[in-house]
């Protein structure tokens, strides 16, 4: 055989063993390291089936899920599965289940939340708008949901939601939607959001209050001092 048709063989080989590895050929493995390995290799695993981005590897993720007994991995595999963006239509129902399932931990609950929050796009906002608002959900669910969107304030949604939830009765909430208003750094959406602090540092609530007061000096924009002339 010529030599550099067998380099090249060789070459192609090394490359497709590489892709394997890295598309999700090694789901096996990697799930019976989840079922049955150490810790260390448990959350390697873990790691790695979220990071392929691979339908094949978002499947064994779900199908182990409710197969964990420890608090710690199920986090875990929640927050991997937001990693899976490719995989939208699969994963972003699982995660919604997780959200509103009341039995599942709190903790997981939040975590599928921020994992709903990086698959991006309108749907996500939607979910988080519609958590946020709910006042009959519970509050640190609620709050966490209002924290990542915080992540979209430029969007009507998101901005109408934590607008409006300033209102809330429970001052945890409007202190999480003041907490997220603040996340203004656009001229735009400053003068849309600072009204709206200025208003809230009267609020019956002094953390409240406080808090508003807060995020206006965050927003506020920055001024440098003019040189002393000589």
């Amino acid at each position: 055989m010529n030599m550099n048709k067998y380099v090249l063989i060789i070459v192609v080989a090394l490359f497709a063993a590489a892709a394997i590895s890295v598309f999700g050929a090694d789901v096996p493995t990697e799930t019976t390291n989840l079922r049955s390995g150490t810790m260390q290799k448990k959350l390697e695993a873990v790691h790695n089936l979220g990071a392929a981005d691979d339908a094949v590897a978002a499947a064994a993720l779900l199908k182990e899920y409710p197969q964990q007994k420890d608090l710690n991995m199920k986090i875990q595999m929640v927050e991997s599965l937001g990693h899976s963006r490719r995989q939208d239509r699969t994963i972003r129902p699982a995660l919604e289940k997780i959200m509103n399932d009341v039995k599942t931990p709190k903790e997981v609950r939040q975590t599928a939340i921020q994992s709903i929050s990086q698959l991006g796009g309108a749907a996500s906002v939607n979910t988080l708008a519609g958590v946020f608002a709910n006042q009959k959900e519970d509050i640190d669910v609620r709050m966490a949901a209002g924290a990542e969107l915080g992540l979209y304030l430029t969007t009507d949604k998101a901005f109408i939601t934590l607008r409006d939830s300033l209102k809330d009765t429970n001052p945890r909430i409007r202190e999480q939607a003041v907490c997220s208003l603040g996340l203004a750094f656009s001229q735009i959406m400053r003068q849309r959001v600072t009204p709206l602090l200025q208003a809230m540092q009267s609020d019956s609530n002094a953390a409240v209050a406080a808090r508003a007061g807060q995020m206006l000096e965050v927003i506020r924009p920055k001024v440098s001092p003019k040189p002393n002339k000589k």
